[in-house]
């Protein structure tokens, strides 16, 4: 960035509007005159404009923006302008709060400033009193990012040794809790946990597979017979309803002789053909000349007659269609009744431990599913002791299979963790020792910064 000039008007000593215009081919820009010439309020100008300081007045105990403008100037007089190749930067006072007003209000040109209070204070102070006052001249800020960054890897760095040390503390206790409760094997956690992890567990988490696959198509079985036996509950109440209606059909058809059930059964079918037509002119059947409605009533009144065999007719034919629906409902069962049996057969004699091959000896894919179902119901009882045997062994065997997956598990992570925790061990310890020797460099160089022009400086002073 080029400085091309700053203006200011009604600032401190410039009572009057001045431009200071800046050489283009030089690199440094010395400012000199006598004392009263306004050299401060130049500078201040830059503080003002560029810092969030207000130049000579901070080393006022009590700062008063109202004094930034000229005497006898107003507020909105103020006007602080620089210019450079790039942008152009204005201050202002606010009319009512004496608030500096910058346009724009960030990315200003930066600026440091060493005023001769700091100077005389810069002789006076311990060394790190005097970095505060040169800490803007002298540029350590990469060192400095770095040692941000570094700070930032260690505090990740403990966290992540933190995590990872409670997960191995977590996994050594759980190895150690199983350990107790098997009462302490072999004397030792360690050698038990090595012999019981070099097992082969693919028999167990077969048989745990194998034991699980019939338990599963013994509960879908019992689903099934369930139903079935519901079923047939519903469907013997209904066939027992029939039999009834048509005992109690056939008793009165036998004391009243002369009543004749098919002529019946004829006139109901008349009745419901004559209905259906829109219109008649003769009879159907002897082929009179009549019009419907005349029929339909004779034909009407004649079952009314016959009323009470009319009525235990259709209790049979009611009857009857129940239990039709009934038995077609208890086949609808039953047919994937024998799939089922079969497929829990064929997985039940696998166990050899069991007696379900005896059991189900009888039970073969060539039977018909009601010879099939008539050998099960003899034999369930004794089928549903066997599958709680099975039942209780199964509890042990996912318990083994559980204790060694954790145990291998477990074992697997402390390995792992104690490798993890190694290397942040280790690199925690390298990156502090680097943290250590980056700030002891930083510190080294301060100090030799200002030790080599504290000389200078105060013979400056003294001139």
């Amino acid at each position: 960035m080029k400085l091309i000039s700053i203006h200011i008007n009604a600032f401190r000593g410039a009572t009057k509007p001045v431009t200071l215009n800046f050489s283009q081919d030089k690199n440094i820009t010395l400012i000199y005159s006598e004392n009263g010439n306004g050299k401060s309020s130049i500078a201040d100008a830059f503080v003002c404009l560029c810092t969030d300081g207000i130049g000579s007045l901070d080393d006022k105990s009590n700062k008063d923006y109202s004094f930034l403008k000229s005497l006898g100037a107003k507020n909105s007089d103020l006007l602080i302008q620089l210019k450079t190749d790039s942008e152009t930067y204005k201050a202002t006072l606010s009319g009512t709060s004496n608030k500096i007003i910058k346009t724009p209000a960030s990315n200003l040109p930066k600026l440091s400033a060493l005023r001769r209070a700091q100077i005389t204070s810069f002789i006076e102070d311990t060394p790190s009193e005097r970095y505060k006052v040169l800490s803007s001249f002298i540029d350590v800020s990469n060192i400095q990012k770095s040692e941000s960054e570094l700070k930032k890897l260690i505090a990740s760095v403990e966290k992540d040794y933190s995590s990872n040390t409670k997960s191995l503390s977590d996994a050594q206790h759980t190895l150690n809790d199983i350990w107790n409760k098997e009462g302490n094997p072999l004397g030792n956690l360690n050698t038990w946990i090595q012999s019981e992890v070099k097992k082969d567990n693919t028999k167990l988490a077969k048989e745990l597979q194998e034991n699980n696959n019939v338990l599963e198509n013994w509960s879908s079985l019992q689903t099934i017979v369930l139903n079935i036996k519901l079923e047939k509950a519903q469907f013997d109440l209904a066939a027992n309803n029939l039999q009834k209606a048509e005992s109690n059909l056939e008793t009165y058809k036998n004391q009243n002789i002369n009543l004749e059930s098919n002529l019946l059964t004829l006139l109901n079918e008349t009745k419901t053909f004559l209905s259906s037509q829109e219109s008649i002119e003769k009879c159907p059947v002897c082929e009179k000349g009549n019009e419907k409605a005349e029929l339909l009533k004779s034909v009407s009144d004649r079952i009314l007659k016959m009323q009470e065999l009319n009525k235990l007719m259709q209790v049979v034919i009611n009857s009857k269609k129940e239990n039709d629906r009934l038995y077609n409902r208890l086949q609808a069962q039953i047919e994937p009744f024998n799939a089922l049996l079969i497929s829990f057969k064929n997985s039940a004699t696998i166990l050899s431990n069991f007696d379900f091959t005896a059991l189900l000896n009888s039970i073969l894919s060539t039977n018909t599913t009601k010879v099939n179902y008539r050998e099960y119901l003899s034999m369930e009882l004794e089928l549903s002791k066997e599958i709680e045997k099975l039942r209780n062994h199964n509890v042990s065997v996912i318990k083994s299979n559980g204790q060694y997956n954790s145990l291998k598990s477990n074992s697997d992570s402390i390995v792992q963790l104690n490798k993890k925790c190694k290397e942040l061990e280790q690199l925690l310890k390298y990156a502090k020792d680097s943290l250590i020797i980056l700030e002891d460099t930083r510190k080294k160089f301060i100090d030799s910064e200002l030790n080599s022009i504290s000389g200078d400086v105060e013979l400056m002073y003294q001139a």
